[in-house]
């Protein structure tokens, strides 16, 4: 299957590649990046849907980011970047009752990215309030390792309001190892 650009160029689908990396095949090319661009929305389709990863001629289709495993990415930055930026506000999103993702992506189409979405936002704005008293226009420009960083308790202990607070699961004990030192 191939796709003609410009009249000169084709683009060659990769329906389902896999690259030898690391001692072991992985869907995703070892030149994807994540996108730096764009909005929590965007962020929430390439989340559900996946995105199209070009290099050169081909075209890949990169899986839901939600089904990537850190082991499928290449470098430590990328490994970094899906757990800190784009994983934990997704995570919390999923968590928004109302949501059920189908298991098959296939099965997703516009208007469930829309809908979920709208509910998503709903949930946060129910258990992260002090986030959305900036005005619209500035948390709209959040990138997504602000929001993932906003959603993290320490960040809602330290600024979220009182309700946002008492919404956090309680504090597990810190386990101590070692000795404690004697003071001398």
């Amino acid at each position: 299957d191939a796709t003609e650009i410009d009249g000169n160029e084709k683009i060659v689908n990769v329906p389902d590649p896999k690259e030898f990396f690391r001692g072991r095949y992985s869907s995703i090319p070892e030149s994807f990046v994540f996108p730096t661009w764009g909005t929590r929305f965007t962020g929430w389709r390439n989340w559900l849907l996946g995105s199209i990863h070009v290099e050169g001629n081909k075209r890949w289709r990169i899986k839901p980011y939600r089904l990537i495993c850190r082991g499928e990415l290449h470098t430590k930055e990328l490994m970094d970047e899906y757990r800190l930026k784009w994983k934990p506000i997704f995570t919390k999103m999923t968590k928004a009752p109302g949501i059920a993702i189908p298991p098959n992506y296939e099965d997703i189409d516009e208007a469930f990215v829309y809908s979920s979405f709208d509910i998503a936002t709903e949930y946060l704005k129910e258990r992260y309030s002090y986030i959305f008293r900036k005005p619209k226009n500035m948390t709209d420009r959040y990138r997504l390792g602000t929001w993932s960083k906003k959603v993290k308790p320490s960040q809602v202990r330290k600024y979220g309001t009182p309700a946002d607070i008492k919404k956090l699961p309680p504090l597990k004990p810190v386990k101590r190892t070692g000795k404690r030192k004697s003071p001398s």
